[in-house]
């Protein structure tokens, strides 16, 4: 792949992107390769990156792996949704119940905009998912 893509896909910097692969994949890179190492050569550096696909038993360990990993299956939902559905099955699997409404005031803490609460996951930009990012803690 293209080394602009995979440092996209490693970048510290939270992208949907980013976001989105580390979710589901423990990603490292392995090497950058020349362009002269393929026939015809492209012209852009490319890099090789290993994907390890996160063990479902390491989520319950990751709050915000997790989280991001419930929400990116449904994309479709509004993120306010999404965020308590996702919120009271990380508390399931903990042996623990939450309510709609504790889960409700959870999220209300998070002081997200009402905005991009009421986006779908699938419509917000680069920086709210920062955003979102951010305030799961």
């Amino acid at each position: 792949m293209g080394r602009k893509f995979a440092d996209n896909v490693l970048e510290k910097q939270h992208n949907k992107l980013s976001l989105l692969t580390n979710s589901f994949f423990v990603c490292e890179k392995i090497m950058d390769i020349a362009p002269d190492a393929f026939n015809p050569a492209p012209r852009v550096m490319s890099s090789m990156i290993r994907l390890t696909p996160v063990n479902r038993e390491d989520l319950h360990h990751s709050f915000k792996r997790f989280m991001f990993r419930e929400m990116f299956f449904n994309r479709d939902r509004k993120l306010k949704n999404n965020l308590m559905e996702s919120l009271i099955e990380f508390v399931k699997l903990h042996d623990k119940k939450l309510t709609k409404k504790e889960a409700k005031a959870i999220i209300e803490e998070y002081n997200l905009p009402k905005e991009t609460l009421n986006k779908k996951m699938e419509n917000l930009s680069n920086e709210e998912y920062s955003l979102l990012y951010d305030v799961l803690k």
